[in-house]
Parts: structure tokens; C-alpha cells; sequence
């Protein structure tokens, strides 16, 4: 469920890199917030789980200026459930 994005991809996105050129990498992200400075947030969430109890969820927020160039990574996690 949510954006199958890879995480590995997230770490190599340079400072500067357009909005649009990370969204073609990642694919399009589950939620956009503009914040009031102008900035833009975008969220990457992915859910899997299956009949037996394991499950994971990883998520990745990204930060890009009043330009739409690409700041830095807010936060990522992967959580594993078994």
C-alpha cells in the first residue's frame, strides 16, 4: 500500500535537484504540504503485510525550497514487524 519507492534512491538525491526529477525517481508521493515560508514538503509512504503477521513500513519526507529544488531528507524509517 502507498508509494513503492526505493530508500536506497532517496540517499543519492544531490541539494538543488528539481522536484519533478526526484518524483520521476521515487515515483509520486503520498501526501504534499505546502508550509508557510513557501517550502514544500513531500512524504514517500510504503505498507506491506501478509496472511501470517509480518509486516513493514518504511516512509521517507523530503524537503524542497520556494523554487522546488530539493533541500534536504526530513526523516526516514523502516520498521519491520513480525
Amino acid at each position: 500500500m502507498g508509494a513503492n519507492y526505493d530508500p536506497a534512491v532517496v540517499t543519492t538525491i544531490q541539494p538543488g535537484t528539481s522536484q519533478s526529477d526526484v518524483i520521476a525517481k521515487l515515483g509520486s508521493p503520498t501526501s504534499v504540504t505546502s508550509l508557510a515560508d513557501g517550502t514544500r514538503q513531500l512524504m514517500w509512504v510504503h505498507s506491506t503485510g501478509n496472511a501470517l503477521g509480518q509486516a513493514s513500513a518504511r516512509s521517507a519526507i523530503l524537503q524542497f525550497d520556494q523554487d522546488g529544488k530539493f533541500i534536504r531528507v526530513m526523516s526516514t524509517n523502516q520498521t519491520n514487524f513480525k
